[in-house]
């Protein structure tokens, strides 16, 4: 690994001593500092991002975790929402400059990017890709007619963006008409909002790769998808998700206007001083209850796990029920906003020392896996595995998926275990993945 100390991480250092100075200062002089600091760290994220060579990079997939705090008021709903204190902030920030310092300091490969001619594998891609899509329907099936969960399903539902890159890189518009067809279908036997931002973000890696002005026509298209999602999530799943929670399901509903008529009554109860359209306000406090959430664990839940979370993923694998474990149930303010970002497991394994260390290990992972990605973009099963860990980055904010759902380490262990049995199937594509007939990039 090399280190390379720049003026973008000294201003990342300088903003970790004016954050150490502002515990000196009053409260009202110490929530300017923090709010400008927020401001600093969205606006370098959103910097760094437009420097790197590829659009999905883990700087402008962050910048939604500063965000979220920044445009913290408990004043909306004093019910829902408690006035974070000093130590919320100061832990929130430190992690957050630990991440990204150590994200600044890139892990650069040993040789530059390569290329390989992927001209040859095209029809092999295409076939595989749609294999791995089929077969990702396997736990939906055992769903659909046991009612239960499929042991390892997670494994094989890892192979829907395996499917997804294959289809993608492949360049064959039949392949990738089929991929978004089953894609749709799976969504409709068993719709989860986690499984819809999983694809988009896949499909976004997988188009994106490059730079140049072919990216950026590639762009003109993705961008439009992105707006649309973004619009169908506000308008439509979060009243969808709060009228389901009222009523268990959707049988007693009779059109969209009436779901809004319930909805809107139920946000207006919701807020004390909100301004805004009332579809926004659920959005809203999904981006920052988890803040309150935080504050909540810290006060009323004491008592480290001393590593049991960064362990849970594997504890999944082996099919252990984690329900009963006391470690695992961590108890929201309210039921209603039950979702916790990334810092609060790494609190409760170890403290808020300890949590930037854990932060600081989720970076290099991260950059180990952004610039495999950058180094290979011919390469779908690197791609594959790229696209899950930066969904994590995306979701910090709102939950810790690298020790809370574990699909970024599973995605690993499938694309292992799909190179060893491609290495006795078809020995071309699997030497053709790891990398034997490719060239230095110029």
């Amino acid at each position: 690994m090399v280190l390379r100390i720049n003026n973008q991480s000294l201003f990342l250092y300088t903003l970790a001593i004016v954050e150490a100075i502002s515990m000196l200062m009053s409260q009202s002089l110490f929530m300017r500092i923090q709010y400008a600091e927020l401001i600093f760290i969205a606006l370098f994220c959103v910097y760094r991002g437009t420097k790197e060579k590829v659009f999905m990079n883990p700087f402008m997939l962050f910048v939604l975790t500063p965000v979220s705090l920044l445009i913290y008021n408990h004043n909306v709903n004093t019910y829902y929402l408690l006035a974070l204190e000093k130590k919320i902030y100061i832990m929130a920030i430190y992690n957050m400059l630990a991440f990204l310092i150590v994200l600044n300091h890139k892990i650069i490969p040993d040789k530059g990017n390569t290329i390989s001619d992927n001209i040859m594998f095209m029809e092999k891609y295409s076939r595989w890709g749609i294999r791995f899509v089929i077969i990702s329907f396997l736990p939906d099936i055992f769903a659909l007619f046991f009612h239960s969960s499929m042991p390892l399903g997670a494994f094989f539902s890892i192979l829907l963006y395996l499917g997804i890159t294959f289809a993608m890189k492949s360049e064959i518009r039949r392949t990738k008409v089929t991929t978004y067809i089953l894609l749709v279908i799976k969504l409709l036997l068993s719709f989860n909002k986690t499984v819809v931002l999983l694809a988009v973000i896949t499909i976004m890696c997988a188009i994106t790769t490059g730079t140049g002005s072919n990216n950026n026509k590639k762009m003109k298209y993705i961008l439009p998808l992105v707006l649309i999602m973004s619009y169908f999530f506000i308008i439509y799943a979060f009243p969808l998700k709060t009228y389901f929670r009222l009523y268990g399901s959707f049988s007693g509903l009779n059109s969209i206007d009436e779901l809004y008529s319930i909805t809107d009554d139920l946000y207006e109860n919701y807020s004390d001083n909100w301004s805004f359209d009332s579809s926004l306000f659920i959005p809203y406090m999904s981006l920052i209850t988890p803040w309150t959430n935080l504050n909540y664990v810290i006060n009323t839940q004491p008592g480290h796990s001393y590593g049991l979370w960064i362990i849970k993923p594997i504890l999944g694998f082996l099919q252990i029920n984690t329900s009963n474990i006391e470690a695992y149930k961590l108890q929201p303010m309210h039921g209603s906003f039950n979702t916790f970002g990334f810092l609060t497991v790494q609190y409760k394994d170890f403290g808020k020392y300890g949590a930037i260390m854990i932060t600081a290990l989720l970076a290099i992972f991260v950059s180990y896996s952004y610039n495999s990605y950058v180094k290979k973009q011919w390469n779908p099963i690197i791609i594959a595995e790229y696209s899950l860990v930066a969904c994590a980055v995306f979701e910090m904010f709102y939950s810790n998926h690298f020790f809370s759902q574990g699909y970024t380490q599973a995605g690993y262990i499938v694309s292992y275990l799909i190179l060893v049995i491609m290495s006795s199937f078809d020995k071309k594509l699997y030497r053709h993945l790891k990398g034997y007939d490719t060239i230095d990039a110029l």
